[in-house]
């Protein structure tokens, strides 16, 4: 069952690593063998696990880690492929609760399960919503990261607004809750090509 799945995942990776800048195979098959692992391994995944389970050493593993990895395009040549046409951007920060004061970019965010601010970590999460198909495709999670002077909604608007080529070939319409009807994230956004921002109230 797991070879038959893998060999599925190698066919969709193969089609996505088209639209990549150009891999080398001992990449592509590092991507592939990374991929199956963490579909298969239960529990905790780290270096340990990787070099437990699959083929590489776990140096071998932390080298290839180290190197960056497209995902934006990687995922939207996925979405182009297997969704349909009527597809939406769909943008929302999540919380992860974290202690200590040393990792970068730990802070006060809201946490909606809270339904407060809480001590912690953010991610913003960029996804492809498939009306006709009723799925949600993943394309990118970047930590919450604003620049000392930068405001909050500013730094969301220019996620997205930085990766405007790649999500405006997938749709133009960006859905998110109603804390971004705001004119300080709706007008950079829309200015950018975004055609409208369809602010969903919960």
């Amino acid at each position: 069952m797991i070879s038959k799945t893998c060999t599925l995942y190698k066919m969709l990776c193969e089609h996505c690593f088209q639209v990549l800048n150009p891999l080398n195979k001992r990449r592509k098959e590092f991507f592939i063998s990374v991929l199956c692992l963490f579909l298969s391994i239960k529990g905790k995944i780290n270096f340990l696990q990787l070099e437990r389970y699959g083929e590489n050493c776990e140096q071998t593993a932390r080298n290839q880690f180290q190197e960056s990895f497209e995902f934006l395009p990687f995922n939207a040549a996925l979405v182009s492929k297997h969704c349909s046409a009527r597809t939406v951007i769909g943008f929302d920060p999540t919380y992860l609760p974290k202690s200590g004061k040393k990792t970068e970019g730990v802070g006060t965010f809201w946490s909606g399960c809270a339904d407060a601010p809480r001590w912690g970590l953010e991610m913003c999460g960029i996804a492809a919503i498939d009306l006709d198909h009723h799925t949600t495709m993943h394309l990118e999670a970047v930590q919450t990261l604003p620049e000392a002077d930068e405001k909050l909604l500013g730094f969301y608007a220019k996620l997205l607004t930085d990766r405007k080529e790649v999500l405006q070939k997938i749709s133009k319409i960006v859905v998110a809750d109603a804390y971004f009807s705001k004119e300080t994230f709706v007008t950079p956004v829309c200015k950018e090509g975004f055609l409208d921002c369809a602010m969903m109230c919960k």
